[in-house]
């Protein structure tokens, strides 16, 4: 009787186990790759913007944002604040402390913005499509 209140009590523990790593799993969201494609849309469309920066740069900061948070959502990361990469969450703090006629602060958000989206897409993808075009 003893042993078997012993595995009893084991295989309980294993089933409350197993549920929990399942749940864990679960709800644990996945940070994916984006697929070649994306990532030389998001370089793209990161060369046109800073293109467009010494014309409109306030337009273009606030529009480096919504593409960067693009990329992060794609990826699964834009739900988590804590999972943001650091130049994202840098940028945008400096975007909200500058006036829209602050071209230097605007200038150091689009900095941060394209180290983000460095770290979101990969350098190595922005840098060839800037280099296959030859700007920026």
């Amino acid at each position: 009787m003893r042993n078997t209140e012993i595995v009893g009590a084991l295989v309980v523990i294993a089933v409350i186990l197993i549920i929990a790593l399942i749940a864990f799993t679960i709800g644990r969201r996945r940070t994916m790759r984006l697929p070649h494609a994306a990532r030389r849309r998001y370089a793209e469309s990161w060369r046109e913007l800073a293109s467009r920066f010494v014309d409109e740069p306030d337009s273009t900061a606030h529009r480096a944002d919504d593409l960067v948070f693009g990329a992060l959502r794609e990826r699964g990361m834009a739900d988590e604040e804590g999972r943001w990469p650091q130049p994202f969450r840098k940028a945008r703090q400096v975007l909200e402390e500058s006036s829209s006629d602050d071209t230097e602060h605007l200038r150091l958000a689009m900095l941060q913005y394209r180290d983000a989206l460095d770290a979101t897409i990969g350098e190595r993808d922005r840098k060839s499509v800037t280099l296959s075009r030859g700007a920026v």
